[in-house]
């Protein structure tokens, strides 16, 4: 991955703007009202996202994992105000989103771009899959005439390895594997700093998933890209991820880099949703031990529990009801790593 000039040959301004992060998110909650279907009551609050903090920083990837539910997509969909965050800051290089209106958010829009799960779904099935790529390049004033557009629309398909012919075929035409980098050459044509990619393998066969994930690793070099990558496999999060998040009901419960948190996880939840993933050596399998289950499911986004909201299923065994009772937050642990437990908190201050 290219990273850019010696230090020395940066003017101030330019290497300020690239110390700071791309994208910084402050304590963002996203919360939803639920109504009874008679006389519209309000029957509580979803906090789908509860108090979320992190940064991606330009040219790397976060990976963001976690259970189904836990919040990931919301969390994206908040972070493009997709959906309208509860409350929070989020600053996109250094400007802050929630009031940007009008041209301002439009030009955001073009910056921050995402690939979602389901390309099938994503693409208009009555649009030729060329004709979806070009109305990008409409909306945002780029590539010139229709001549221009047109050149552009299959230089970004050959980037993506699809052929120009391509463009006059519509999305039922083409395999999974072959949408989803329609759907990606879709996102590039607004010429972003940022992507997000909502679980863009997670409906892709396995070999088809390692094409993508080379694909975004590739365009990510050539382009100096920024990821924030969700998904719920840390294998394929680890495989392409910087730094790696991870979340439970609607909160982040450790973060760290992608090799110390795979190699070295502190959190309960991290070590057992690592330790349900398939080992590909036996000194990877060593390494893990035994299989964690954990008991029950994750509690309900509408009444979470107090205190540690992993505390009902934690099987740490120093667990005891001051997890009921405290809310940790995120502490520094070394390593460069977050890590969310009052357990961990009092093991590192007793061990230093």
């Amino acid at each position: 991955m290219s990273r850019g000039p010696h230090p020395d040959s940066i003017p101030d301004a330019a290497r300020t703007k690239e110390a700071r992060p791309l994208l910084e998110v402050r304590n963002l909650k996203t919360h939803f009202t639920t109504r009874s279907p008679f006389f519209g009551r309000s029957r509580g609050v979803v906090r789908a996202v509860d108090g979320v903090s992190l940064e991606v920083r330009r040219g790397e990837t976060l990976g963001l994992v976690g259970e189904s539910g836990c919040g990931k997509t919301t969390l994206a969909r908040s972070i493009l105000r997709l959906v309208e965050p509860t409350e929070g800051e989020l600053h996109f290089d250094g400007e802050p989103i929630l009031t940007m209106k009008g041209e301002r958010m439009r030009r955001l829009r073009r910056k921050c771009q995402i690939i979602f799960q389901d390309p099938a779904a994503s693409l208009n099935p009555r649009m030729e899959v060329g004709a979806a790529v070009d109305e990008v390049l409409r909306v945002h004033g780029l590539g010139g005439n229709a001549r221009g557009r047109k050149g552009r629309v299959a230089s970004l398909l050959e980037q993506v390895g699809l052929h120009p012919e391509h463009r006059h075929r519509f999305p039922h035409e083409l395999s999974g594997g072959q949408r989803q980098r329609i759907a990606i050459a879709r996102a590039l044509a607004a010429e972003p700093e940022l992507i997000v990619c909502d679980e863009p393998v997670s409906a892709l066969d396995v070999s088809v998933q390692a094409q993508i994930l080379n694909l975004l690793v590739r365009l990510q070099e050539e382009l100096e890209l920024a990821y924030l990558f969700i998904a719920h496999d840390l294998r394929v999060v680890g495989h392409l991820s910087h730094r790696i998040a991870v979340m439970y009901l609607g909160r982040i419960v450790e973060e760290a880099p992608a090799e110390v948190l795979l190699q070295e996880p502190r959190h309960p939840y991290t070590q057992a949703l690592l330790s349900a993933a398939p080992a590909l050596t036996g000194e990877e399998g060593k390494r893990r031990g035994s299989r964690i289950v954990l008991a029950g499911e994750p509690p309900s986004p509408v009444t979470p529990p107090e205190g540690c909201p992993f505390h009902p299923r934690c099987w740490h065994p120093d667990r005891d009801e001051a997890c009921g009772r405290v809310v940790p937050g995120l502490k520094e642990d070394g390593k460069a790593r977050r890590v969310s437990c009052i357990k961990l908190e009092t093991t590192s201050k007793d061990s230093s």
